[in-house]
């Protein structure tokens, strides 16, 4: 993993760009967001699309697929921050604060943990505060989503 500089992270290509697990780090009023390359598998569940949740498909290697069947909730990745298409590379962000992320929950409030859904391919879901999560917590909500029919969120995302 090497840190690299002046990359246009919304590009996707067909063939590696960068090695995989390149960090990008880019800020933006003194607030960080960081960003990984990676791969996404040609197996995987869905061609990602921005907000989708991704994780590694074994021990942090460097491609990533939605499909929770295949995969562990503590291997999370990233959140797709474009479309990237199965076999395809591209940035995803780990760190910073992030909108438009898939969810699905009845409801969540701000300050509640942010962890990959169970049985939901690409998406993510809530514990609420003062709740033991049990799974890795990817981030923690920034804003609220009152009812089952909203389908993004905002979360400052880390490795909690």
């Amino acid at each position: 993993m090497a840190h690299v500089i002046g990359v246009s992270k919304a590009e996707t290509y067909t063939s590696a760009q960068y090695r995989l697990g390149d960090v990008y780090v880019e800020t933006e009023n003194g607030i960080e967001k960081e960003f990984v390359f990676v791969q996404l598998s040609a197996s995987a569940q869905n061609a990602a699309v921005a907000g989708t949740v991704l994780y590694y498909t074994t021990n942090m290697n460097g491609v990533v697929t939605d499909d929770i069947s295949t995969t562990k909730q503590n291997l999370w990745a990233g959140i797709a921050i474009g479309a990237i298409a199965k076999g395809s590379y591209g940035w995803i962000q780990y760190d910073g604060p992030m909108g438009g992320i898939a969810i699905s929950v009845s409801s969540a409030a701000i300050g509640d943990a942010m962890i990959g859904h169970s049985t939901t391919d690409g998406k993510a879901t809530n514990v609420a505060a003062d709740t033991a999560p049990t799974n890795k917590v990817i981030g923690i909500f920034t804003t609220a989503a009152a009812s089952a029919g909203v389908t993004s969120a905002s979360a400052l995302l880390g490795r909690f």
